[in-house]
């Protein structure tokens, strides 16, 4: 079992990697709001939150964990084409991530002042997530897959009818 000055020292570890990471996600979240559809820019984030929430997680930082997964699942979505980023999501996110470093710098995670603020955060994400959903084209995945399964039979009739087939299909010789 380790001493309480060895899970002291992690602690200070994973404060320090929090704050690296904390100032990194403000750089790729301005960037992501001037290119809103970079998959690389989203993953960063994601990826980011998520190390944010499973270090917090396994230090003690249940509270900074359990915020920062609510963050991951919103960018989970933009990663599954599900949720738009916008300029909102940009500024919600941005602070949210305020908060994150009152947490880390609080050194157990739990600010209770600040609560109502995280609330309000989440709140804001959940409207905003009921708002953008609505507004977010279906995903291009589902659309591909409906019409290259109407392919071949696209393909048939225009060889019946002597019109030839498509680059996928070609008609038959």
């Amino acid at each position: 079992m380790a001493k309480d000055g060895s899970i002291d020292q992690f602690r200070r570890g994973f404060q320090e990697e929090a704050r690296e990471l904390l100032v990194e996600l403000e750089m790729v979240l301005l960037q992501l709001n001037e290119r809103r559809e970079d998959g690389e820019l989203v993953g960063r984030v994601f990826r980011a939150l998520h190390t944010i929430k499973g270090s917090g997680s396994m230090f003690g930082f249940d509270e900074l964990a359990a915020f920062a997964h609510k963050l991951e699942n919103a960018f989970d979505e933009v990663r599954k084409g599900r949720l738009a980023v916008t300029p909102e999501l940009v500024d919600l996110t941005l602070s949210a991530l305020d908060q994150i470093r009152e947490m880390v710098e609080e050194g157990e995670g739990e600010t209770a002042e600040d609560g109502g603020a995280r609330a309000e955060i989440l709140a804001n994400y959940a409207r905003s997530r009921e708002a953008l959903r609505k507004r977010t084209p279906a995903q291009p995945g589902k659309r591909q897959s409906r019409s290259r399964k109407r392919e071949p039979e696209r393909c048939q009739k225009r060889a019946r009818n002597g019109r030839g087939g498509s680059a996928l299909h070609p008609a038959p010789s």
